[in-house]
């Protein structure tokens, strides 16, 4: 930690905030200088040692300022496939923390006056006037498929738009996924796993204690995320350990509609989450969790990407464990005991592009008579019903639609519809604008056939976060005029759902809520 202490800054465009844990010195950002921006918080001591893979406690207070300008290492992480394009930072298993960009009412560019030279104390905090009300809350949980990503985001184009936006870092993969059953026995809960969901829990502990120091509301909440990051959405909005810590949920691609793994008994066909631990320590030549403890994280992440029993980041994920999630999230919405949040949750038009570049479309049938076979043999007499949704006549777009459906729209629709049925507020979308990399053609293995990219899954979050300039392809092929009007019109949507629980902007097209007699969407 660096602390400054009595020492000086010169600085003129510092910015202090006195929290629960201490002071911060962070720094202002955006084109006036209106966004004051904190890194690298803990909210959370260093899961290391001892606490690998032990729920998380929060951090403690400190003395003197904590300098908080820069981010946090990253959680340890799989090896990034080349295809997601994303540049892997700076790792460690010391990750938990935060960041959050909180607008002000004043700058020194709009008062116009000059910035001093020289600072003789801490910046003061009536240079930055806060809001009178408390603005919405915006946590932004990334993705990754539960073993990839960071809370590195450019926060300030959302943040520009009235909220206090807060992201963060949390364990993934093995570090927050990895069951055993000398875990369970140490848990008071008997529990192992769900080290992740536990890790978000603990930030949006540390938001309801804090984030009124930065000018907002923790009566008002939304989280949101995407892909793997909406997925552990469904978790909290399932979890009896998360209820009131947030009050909307934002869904974007992702949810827990499919079968989550048993703690210590196999569910569905799939082994155990303590079995998958054995397995998994043995591979690491372990014979005990002391040993696993023992080893490195890097060399815990080698055997993670390279274990006999395959790739085991490709099978970890959330657990029905009876304490974190005391039945499948499927099954609790089913029944009408998912916190009664208001919901917004969509999908992207080609969501099913996912699979290719994770490498699942190998063995896709080549010809229409094989892929008409294999649709015989999977559905029986419901085949016809299938082909007439998929048909045989272009295979490769039948089968990417099919996956959309199955693992987004579907997922989404029900998503709406258990929230609707619990008297919250649902809304249901489908985003179909092609980014700016939407002409290139993903090729398909095997089939000697390309697939465009279109609006693939994670498509909007450029435009969700207001910031078409953040898109990995945006140097290449730069932004136009209509994806920044785009990201307007979708911040402005999620803006004012945060706001006030649903997403209605004067002058775009009005969003109705679904029901189940009207199933609206836009």
């Amino acid at each position: 930690m660096t602390t400054l202490g009595d020492e000086m800054t010169t600085n003129p465009f510092d910015t202090l905030v006195e929290t629960l844990q201490g002071k911060l010195l962070g720094e202002t950002a955006g084109q006036d200088n209106d966004i004051r921006v904190f890194k690298g918080i803990p909210y959370a001591l260093p899961p290391v040692g001892i606490r690998r893979w032990t729920p998380p406690e929060p951090a403690p207070a400190w003395q003197g300022t904590r300098l908080a300008k820069t981010y946090s290492p990253q959680a340890m992480q799989a090896t990034t496939p080349e295809s997601f394009g994303v540049a892997l930072g700076q790792t460690s298993e010391d990750c938990l923390y935060l960041n959050v960009w909180t607008p002000v009412k004043e700058s020194l560019a709009q008062k116009g006056a000059e910035p001093p030279a020289n600072l003789d104390k801490e910046p003061s905090a009536d240079k930055y006037k806060e809001p009178d009300e408390k603005l919405p809350v915006m946590v932004w949980i990334h993705g990754g498929s539960y073993r990839w990503g960071s809370g590195e985001i450019n926060g300030v184009p959302l943040a520009s738009k009235g909220v206090v936006l807060v992201s963060m870092n949390y364990r993934h993969g093995l570090f927050g996924y990895l069951a055993h059953p000398e875990l369970s026995a140490e848990s008071p809960h008997h529990s192992s796993g769900n080290y992740a969901i536990l890790d978000q829990i603990q930030a949006l502990k540390w938001v309801q204690d804090n984030i009124a120091a930065f000018g907002g509301d923790p009566g008002r909440v939304t989280v949101f995320g995407c892909s793997s990051g909406s997925s552990s959405l469904h978790a909290l909005v399932t979890s009896p350990l998360a209820k009131g810590l947030f009050h909307q949920v934002i869904a974007e691609s992702g949810s827990q509609y499919f079968p989550c793994r048993g703690l210590s008994e196999p569910l569905h066909g799939a082994q155990s989450a303590e079995e998958l631990g054995l397995v998994f320590s043995r591979d690491a030549g372990a014979n005990s969790l002391g040993e696993l403890r023992a080893m490195t994280a890097d060399q815990l992440v080698q055997v993670a990407d390279t274990a006999d029993n395959g790739d085991f980041y490709k099978k970890s994920g959330n657990i029905v464990d009876g304490w974190v999630l005391p039945d499948q999230p499927l099954n609790i919405s089913r029944r009408g005991e998912q916190h009664p949040v208001n919901v917004m949750a969509g999908f992207t038009a080609n969501d099913g592009n996912v699979v290719a570049m994770l490498g699942y479309a190998e063995k896709l049938p080549n010809t229409a008579e094989a892929y008409t076979a294999e649709i015989e043999k999977r559905y029986g007499d419901l085949a016809d019903t299938y082909l007439k949704l998929y048909p045989a006549s272009d295979i490769v777009e039948s089968f990417f639609n099919a996956l959309r459906d199955r693992a987004f729209g579907w997922a989404s629709e029900s998503w709406v519809r258990h929230t609707a049925a619990v008297g919250a507020q649902a809304y249901l979308y489908c985003f179909a604008h092609t980014p700016m990399d939407g002409h290139l053609m993903l090729p398909i293995p095997g089939l000697m056939r390309e697939w465009a990219y279109g609006a693939g899954h994670g498509a909007e979050m450029p435009y969700v976060f207001n910031d078409p300039m953040s898109h990995p392809s945006s140097d290449q092929y730069p932004p136009t005029e209509g994806d920044f009007a785009m990201a307007d019109i979708i911040s402005d949507y999620w803006v004012a759902f945060a706001k006030a629980g649903k997403p209605d902007v004067k002058g775009l097209p009005a969003w109705q809520a679904y029901t189940d007699d009207v199933r609206h969407y836009i």
